[in-house]
């Protein structure tokens, strides 16, 4: 990969070898920022392309959230629930499931 000519020319003296060590190791050097800098490139385009697509993913999610929280809404108005009811009811399951934050849906489903 380095190289200081043919073969047939070489440093001899100390310093001579000295600079060609230099002269090879900044090679590498200058090498592998190119490459690095266009492997850099390269993720930015593929990660900026996610982010648009994990955007969409949020907004849609977001906004399926929001009609099932509606729904919801609507559905413990029509039976009558007060506020402070679903409260106690939410409580009460979240005892009942010895859960203190959100359930996991995937959790206690069984298949058998």
């Amino acid at each position: 990969m380095t190289t200081v000519g043919y073969g047939d020319r070489y440093p001899v003296s100390p310093g001579g070898r000295v600079v060609a060590a230099v002269l090879m190791l900044v090679g590498i050097g200058l090498i592998g920022v190119l490459t690095a800098t266009v492997a850099s490139v390269f993720i930015r385009e593929h990660t900026d392309a996610n982010k648009e697509t994990f955007k969409k993913g949020h907004a849609d999610l977001g906004q399926q959230l929001a009609v099932i929280s509606d729904r919801l809404a609507d559905v413990e108005r029509r039976l009558g629930a007060t506020p402070s009811e679903v409260a106690a009811i939410d409580a009460v399951a979240d005892l009942e499931a010895g859960v203190s934050g959100p359930i996991d849906p995937d959790q206690g489903t069984s298949t058998s």
